[in-house]
């Protein structure tokens, strides 16, 4: 398309004032050209207008015969899921937000752009401090694509409720970014930093906003195959890990039995999915659930559902979930 400038002005007009339902003619596009400010000489004669719209209906950007609109558009039921998810989305600063969603609201065909319902949302929303959230994303997702490491400095709220440094500097080798119940988590090695580090040990999950600046390293990173217990993984079943570790804990996964209530079964099927096996149970009213997950999230989610779930099986988690409860006693109990 030799005429960028032309092109550009015609889609310009179509996305403000066109859609399916809503079509413009050569004659509305050129009132609008007008109206923008153009004169005579600048507005394309009758022919050099039939021809850039036939150019543009073979480029798939627009569509029509008696009227045009353009194609490539979200519908207004999609942008408000979209602006929906902006809205609620925790790990996106208040700023940031504010600006996707008039983006997201000039993709509009007609009317979205003036009135989003619930945009005071907004300002009451929990939402990060972390000003560098968006840039840091794209740092980590430009690592992975370069299969490069990365050097991030972490941060934490003091008692003012200011993000501050911590002061530690942590290098990681960097595979997927995921986002978790409204915060972004980078899935990662994490190089340990001395002799008995607790890092070192197997991936590991670190939330994005408690990040203060990333930098991308001239080294490479590793592969997942040489992260110690996932010698054997050339890719990682995203989804399996997922479902295994549903608060982002890292650490290992095991196989564990729980007895649940049938009625709640729903309940539990709403964070683990169904890739799960029963059994009967003895006690009418409740059935054995057999899944393989990340022990620290199912400890604290049986902490959480203690109401209607009871781990039995391993013995070593049940006793670690018995002195939680054992502490909250005391802590709970008149003095």
């Amino acid at each position: 398309m030799a005429n960028y400038k032309m092109y550009s002005k015609i889609l310009e007009i179509l996305s403000k004032h066109s859609s399916s339902e809503h079509r413009l003619t050569q004659a509305d596009i050129r009132h609008y050209m007008e109206l923008d400010g153009m004169t005579e000489k600048e507005i394309p004669s009758k022919n050099t207008f039939t021809a850039l719209l036939k150019e543009l209906r073979e480029a798939e950007e627009i569509a029509g015969e008696r009227g045009v609109y353009r194609t490539n558009k979200f519908t207004d039921q999609e942008l408000r899921l979209l602006i929906d998810g902006v809205m609620f989305g925790q790990h996106i600063p208040k700023n940031d937000a504010k600006l996707l969603i008039n983006k997201l609201k000039s993709q509009s065909e007609m009317g979205l752009a003036d009135h989003v319902r619930s945009i005071h949302y907004l300002e009451g929303i929990n939402r990060t401090q972390n000003s560098k959230m968006i840039s840091i994303i794209d740092t980590i997702d430009e690592a992975i694509q370069k299969r490069r490491q990365v050097r991030v400095e972490l941060c934490r709220y003091n008692s003012s409720k200011k993000l501050e440094s911590t002061g530690r500097i942590l290098t990681i080798d960097p595979y997927y970014l995921v986002s978790e119940k409204s915060r972004y988590y980078v899935i990662c090695y994490v190089n340990p930093e001395k002799e008995n580090s607790v890092h070192g040990k197997g991936l590991e999950n670190l939330r994005v906003d408690r990040f203060l600046n990333s930098q991308i390293l001239e080294s490479a990173s590793r592969g997942i195959d040489k992260v110690p217990g996932y010698e054997n993984t050339r890719v990682l079943q995203l989804d399996k890990y997922m479902k295994e570790h549903i608060y982002m804990f890292s650490g290992d996964s095991a196989k564990v039995k729980l007895k649940i209530r049938k009625y709640n079964i729903g309940d539990f099927i709403d964070w683990f999915g169904t890739d799960f096996r029963t059994m009967t149970c003895e006690e009418e009213g409740y059935m054995y659930v057999l899944i393989n997950v990340n022990e620290n999230a199912i400890k604290y989610w049986a902490l959480q559902y203690g109401g209607m779930a009871t781990v039995m099986a391993p013995e070593r988690l049940r006793l670690s979930i018995k002195s939680i409860l054992d502490n909250m006693e005391q802590n709970y109990s008149d003095s």
